[in-house]
């Protein structure tokens, strides 16, 4: 193909699919920013460069120089736990490494339909406060009475509602469709019987903490697919990996829902608010066939031609180099932007999402 005919076809792909401007994630407004900030600043706590995150651009355009697709980044503070940005974007960024793993690993090599099911287990209030290791001891047994083999838990103490109130011990539960039967993965059955599962978690709360309940214990359910039900599983998975600091920022910010300010004496709610920022955020725990101590015999199970595990290392490195390639040509990105300056609410996220 001759010079001129490579333009004109340049030109052609370029009406069909003219460049976009590729923007990176904000997660929260500049308005709701400000209002987090002075939140704590009312409560005498530093909010170090909170105000500042997010608050310059920076634009990159095709290595090749071409008028293709442009990116738009934005300076981020960092400070994860404090941040509510740089929190949900580590929730986001881990939720959708994980989930690529699970497909890449899991779903994409077996022969029937992957589910991923969220199981929340809650105590009486009498229990909120109830040792961590016990609560994890029951809620293994819970897991072997349902037959559930391959899972991954995080047991939270906050209410997502009111994050500043008492300890609410809960674990969310991620849960897989598949079994080992003859040292081979089996689709296993799915839809659990929620009035049997109150009546299974009912019993090993009192069992295991010597009460009576009366009534139910609250139990909740609900599954999608890996496969065909992406924006789902991570929804699902960025429960796990959120910090408490974006149900403060909820409750106090975009929801309105409390005052903290007004609710309880000044002093008192600076402690608690220092208390939830100091906290470290619950650990993921993977168990069955899902611990990391079962990878190699779980691969063995799902193929016997054999393949190559990707590491979770292995799939951050491609997400950021696919994050990084100008979807016009497959050429990267320039590494030096060229043009900076400070953000002007060109690009708010807009709630409900």
């Amino acid at each position: 193909m001759s010079s001129q005919s490579l333009v004109k076809h340049d030109v052609f792909q370029q009406f069909l699919c003219p460049p976009q401007e590729i923007k990176q994630a904000r997660y929260i407004t500049l308005e709701e920013q400000k209002e987090f900030v002075d939140f704590l600043d009312k409560l005498d706590i530093r909010s170090d460069k909170l105000d500042w995150c997010a608050t310059e651009y920076a634009k990159y355009n095709c290595a090749t120089g071409a008028n293709h697709s442009t990116k738009t980044n934005y300076l981020l503070c960092g400070n994860r736990g404090k941040c509510a940005r740089c929190s949900m974007a580590y929730a986001s960024s881990k939720s959708n490494e994980t989930y690529q793993s699970i497909k890449r690993n899991i779903a994409d090599r077996l022969d029937f339909d992957l589910k991923m099911n969220q199981i929340v287990l809650t105590l009486p209030e009498s229990l909120h406060e109830l040792d961590e290791k016990v609560f994890s001891k029951m809620i293994k047994q819970f897991m072997e009475k349902l037959g559930i083999e391959a899972y991954l838990k995080v047991i939270q103490t906050r209410h997502s509602s009111d994050p500043l109130a008492k300890p609410y011990h809960h674990a969310h539960i991620l849960s897989f469709n598949f079994k080992k039967v003859n040292n081979k993965i089996e689709r296993c059955d799915y839809f659990f019987d929620t009035n049997m599962m109150r009546s299974v978690w009912k019993s090993i709360i009192e069992k295991n903490a010597g009460i009576s309940i009366e009534g139910n214990v609250n139990t909740f359910t609900e599954y999608c697919s890996v496969s065909r039900e992406k924006t789902r599983c991570i929804h699902l998975l960025k429960y796990v990996y959120r910090y408490s600091l974006e149900d403060l920022f909820n409750v106090q910010v975009r929801n309105h829902s409390i005052n903290y300010l007004e609710k309880s004496h000044f002093n008192e709610t600076k402690e608690k608010v220092l208390s939830l920022i100091e906290e470290k955020k619950p650990k993921v725990t993977w168990c069955g066939l899902m611990a990391p101590t079962k990878q190699k015999q779980l691969q063995k199970m799902i193929s016997d031609i054999g393949y190559r595990w990707q590491s979770l290392k292995e799939i951050r490195n491609d997400l950021m180099v696919r994050a990084n390639t100008c979807p016009d040509c497959g050429m990267p990105f320039s590494e030096k932007p060229f043009e900076t300056g400070l953000y002007q609410g060109d690009n708010e996220p807009e709630y409900p999402t």
